[in-house]
């Protein structure tokens, strides 16, 4: 014989909507630090710079003072500048043992050979590396050169994009 007891089904109801019913102060709160979070990451992406690099070849040629060439392709030779910051990995000397030499865009050719501009680079620095380290010079040494022409907040990174294509869908219902 079961026999329900009318009692202890009110009594269950009620737990059930206690239980199913999240307090308002744990929404608030949760609200108030979502929001937080997302203020933060807003903040610290419009305030951290991130350089924009081009990578190409590099071959040093001069000995003194020493300078190094390289070849950037037509797309990517608009940004460089005379100026610009060079860091130099250099073949010979694996750079997470002996570090990165630094060097700036001295002279930039005036016109492409075989859709390639010419870069020269000096490095003021000579052969010293980061690392403090004074590495020794040979002719026609080969590396990796990373060019940085421009430092842009990762909020202008990840926006520049969209905005293109905000830009790119509005021209197309015109």
């Amino acid at each position: 014989m079961t026999h329900s007891d009318p009692q202890i089904e009110l009594r269950q109801e009620e737990l059930r909507e206690i239980l199913g019913i999240v307090p308002p102060w744990i929404v608030r709160w949760g609200t108030v630090l979502i929001a937080m979070v997302i203020l933060t990451l807003l903040i610290g992406a419009a305030w951290f710079r991130y350089p924009d690099r081009i990578s190409s070849q590099v071959v040093l040629t001069a000995s003194n003072p020493i300078k190094g060439e390289l070849f950037l392709s037509v797309k990517d030779a608009g940004k460089v500048k005379i100026g610009n910051r060079v860091v130099l990995h250099i073949d010979n000397y694996p750079y997470m043992q002996y570090g990165m030499v630094k060097g700036t865009v001295e002279q930039i050719s005036l016109w492409p050979e075989a859709e390639y501009y010419r870069v020269e680079i000096s490095l003021p620095e000579g052969m010293k590396s980061t690392y403090k380290k004074e590495l020794v010079f040979s002719k026609n040494m080969t590396g990796q050169a990373q060019i940085i022409t421009d430092k842009m907040s990762l909020l202008v990174r990840i926006l520049d994009p969209v905005k293109g294509l905000i830009r790119r869908k509005n021209n197309q219902d015109v």
